[in-house]
C-alpha cells in the first residue's frame, strides 16, 4: 500500500467529456418533443403520430435499459456513451426524412442512442492509474488509503468498503 500522492489536472479532460456526451444525450432524448409543433405544421403530422414517436423513443430507451448492460461492460461507459451518440445522431439525420415510417425509426435509435446515459453515467471505471483516484479518494476522506484487491476493484482504508 502507498498513499495517495498529488495529482495533475489530467482527469478534467475525460470529465468535460463525459459530461458533454451526456449533455448531448440528453439534448437528443428530447428531440422530438420538442419539435413537436414544426413536425406539425412542416410535414403534416398529427399530434398524435408526434405522440407516438415520443413513445416509440422511449421504447428505444427501454430496450437498451433491459438489454445494454453487457455492452457496458464489455466496451466501457465511455465507448458505450459514443456509441450510443452515434445512434442517435444517425437517428437525427434520418429526421430530416418526411415521412412517419423512417421517423419511427428514426426515433427508435435516438432513443435506443439515450439509453446509455444513466446506466453509463453512473457506472465507475473499474480500473484506473493511481494518480487518476487521488481526487476521488480526497473527496471521501483526507486519509485515504487505496489498494488493489484481488478481484481487481479498489476498495477504500479502513473499512474496505468496495467501490462498484
Amino acid at each position: 500500500m502507498r498513499p495517495v500522492q498529488e495529482t495533475s489536472w489530467l482527469w478534467i479532460g475525460p470529465l468535460l467529456g463525459t459530461l458533454a456526451l451526456q449533455t448531448t444525450a440528453a439534448f437528443l432524448g428530447r428531440l422530438i418533443p420538442t419539435l413537436a409543433p414544426a413536425f406539425s405544421s412542416e410535414f403534416g403530422w398529427s399530434q398524435t403520430a408526434v405522440g407516438y414517436l415520443a413513445g416509440i423513443g422511449t421504447l428505444g430507451s427501454i430496450v437498451f435499459l433491459l438489454a445494454g448492460n453487457p455492452l457496458i461492460r464489455r466496451v466501457g461507459p465511455i465507448r458505450t456513451l459514443q456509441y450510443g451518440l452515434a445512434l442517435g445522431g444517425i437517428g437525427a439525420v434520418l429526421l430530416t426524412w418526411p415521412t412517419l415510417v423512417v421517423a419511427a425509426v428514426a426515433s427508435f435509435l435516438i432513443g435506443l442512442g439515450y439509453g446509455p446515459s444513466a446506466p453509463a453515467g453512473s457506472e465507475p471505471p473499474l480500473t484506473f492509474p493511481d494518480d487518476a483516484s487521488a481526487p476521488l479518494c480526497k473527496a471521501q476522506t483526507r486519509n485515504c488509503i487505496l489498494q488493489r484487491t484481488k478481484e481487481n476493484i479498489w476498495a477504500v482504508k479502513p473499512g474496505i468498503k468496495k467501490l462498484q
